[in-house]
């Protein structure tokens, strides 16, 4: 197994029935897990998770988090208190995983699902962590995930995204997204959702008679804040309606610890800064239609005027027409076929975008502009942080 990349052709099966079935035969080590937090949306899942590990971290809980995809190793998908699990942990439980009957008839992220339900089930059993926060994969309803019993659901901002598996309208995604929530386990979500969405939400929470709490974008992010961009706005709005149901959960949480934590939550990709100047670079994990959206709002915000360069690399399953659609018509956009197989092929890019230049990795290509935005897949961000040498590994 390695511990780089997934590849866009390992199978999705977006069903339950061997999935369970798998877990029944190992002894449901999802039963087994500490208080869960589960969250869906279409976008800020990442952003969501690592607010609240943050804040509960600081508050003195041992935080666990599963989470996906990654950007350098797949070990940063498992962690514990912020830091990933080891690989020679991660190899040992793929080991045990790989040799119980039926796991090979599992998908690539089934295993890895089953893998964290057994890696936190035992640090739990081992009393090393307390509250386990979850991202969905794909969806929810049928989600791998999806067969945990949270004490809180989260459902993010909801947009176009999978429509081949979740259905063509808002409507439909909803559904599947909310199909997360659980018989009277409080949910979280956004008032900005849009109204076809929201009256899917609420209307699912009203069923199972789950509480149901919806929260307004926060008017800006604090300066202090580590994570900026206007979109955060949304997830820190998500993060803060989310603490405040959980003390019920685990007991009295410290506000000033838990603000403390909030402030320095942070996520390599999310608009982050790694030059500051010729040119100033920006990452940001604009990984779909909505991510890229969100992403030119901020800049037309906060850069008025300035026609940035894009450098960009598409996980090939995604609408990659639609986001280099928006991405031309906004600034330069070169493009980088970062992996063979992960990508979105480059000839197929010039069949649409003829004026879209290939980029090649060379640090004085980037001289001579005043904005330089790198964007598209969590995958090429990872890659594109080992060639600006801006961290050795993670």
């Amino acid at each position: 197994m390695s511990l780089g990349l997934s590849k866009p052709n390992s199978p999705i099966r977006y069903a339950l029935g061997v999935f369970e079935a798998f877990l029944e035969r190992s002894g449901r080590p999802q039963d087994q897990l500490p208080p869960v937090i589960h969250i869906a949306g279409t976008n800020g899942k990442g952003s969501v998770t690592t607010y609240l590990a943050a804040a509960l971290q600081s508050a003195g809980l041992r935080v666990g988090t599963f989470t996906s995809p990654h950007l350098v190793s797949i070990t940063e998908r498992f962690t514990l208190n912020g830091s990933p699990i080891s690989e020679a942990e991660f190899q040992a439980q793929w080991a045990a995983l790989m040799a119980m009957p039926g796991a090979d008839t599992l998908t690539e992220f089934e295993r890895l699902t089953a893998l964290a339900f057994r890696w936190f089930s035992s640090l739990y059993m081992g009393k090393k962590i307390d509250i386990l926060i979850c991202e969905v994969g794909l969806g929810g309803r049928l989600d791998a995930t999806n067969v945990v019993s949270p004490i809180l659901t989260i459902i993010t901002k909801i947009g176009r995204d999978h429509e081949a598996i979740l259905g063509k309208s808002l409507a439909k995604i909803a559904g599947e997204k909310a199909g997360i929530i659980k018989p009277g386990i409080p949910v979280v979500t956004l008032n900005a959702q849009a109204p076809s969405v929201a009256a899917v939400i609420r209307k699912r929470a009203k069923d199972l008679a789950a509480p149901y709490h919806s929260v307004h974008t926060l008017s800006r992010i604090p300066r202090h804040y580590r994570m900026q961009g206007d979109y955060q706005r949304q997830n820190l709005a998500l993060a803060r309606g989310a603490l405040a149901l959980l003390s019920p959960s685990l007991g009295a949480l410290n506000p000033q610890k838990l603000e403390a934590g909030l402030a320095l939550a942070f996520i390599p990709g999310r608009l982050e800064c790694v030059q500051e100047a010729n040119p100033r670079i920006l990452l940001d994990a604009a990984h779909n239609v909505p991510g890229v959206l969100a992403l030119l709002a901020h800049l037309k915000r906060h850069y008025p005027g300035v026609r940035p360069v894009f450098i960009v690399g598409i996980y090939a399953p995604k609408n990659g027409r639609k986001m280099l659609e928006k991405l031309v018509a906004s600034g330069e956009v070169y493009y980088c076929e970062f992996d063979p197989e992960l990508a979105w092929p480059y000839a197929e890019v010039l069949r649409y975008f003829p004026e879209v230049k290939p980029f090649s990795w060379q640090r004085e290509d980037l001289a001579g502009h005043d904005l330089v935005v790198m964007t598209g897949s969590i995958y090429f961000l990872g890659f594109a942080l080992h060639l600006l040498e801006v961290v050795d590994h993670f």
